[in-house]
């Protein structure tokens, strides 16, 4: 396995002082993934309400859709009283059709 680390060089993510690497940074950025520039994509969706109607985000906290005035409070199902998922076509609980 050494002769292979040697052949091919040190890696790209072992920390050697190899000519690509700028002074601690990655690939002309800071440090950490990602360093400085702000993405939230996959983020936003934790952050969010969606709405069932229209399936819309909403900001977390509101009580309507801003896009249809749709209810966003959570409601029980009919058949085990578990609390609906927003957008779900069936109970997750009991498999009852929402």
């Amino acid at each position: 396995m050494s002769f292979f680390k040697n052949l091919l060089g040190r890696g790209h993510h072992d920390g050697g002082n190899t000519s690509h690497q700028q002074g601690g940074k990655h690939h002309g950025r800071a440090q950490s993934h990602g360093g400085g520039l702000r993405n939230d994509w996959g983020n936003s969706a934790a952050n969010q309400n969606i709405c069932a109607n229209c399936n819309a985000g909403n900001q977390a906290g509101t009580r309507f859709c801003q896009q249809c005035g749709n209810a966003l409070l959570p409601k029980n199902c009919g058949g085990c009283g578990a609390v609906k998922i927003a957008g779900a076509k069936f109970c997750g609980n009991c498999g009852m059709p929402q």
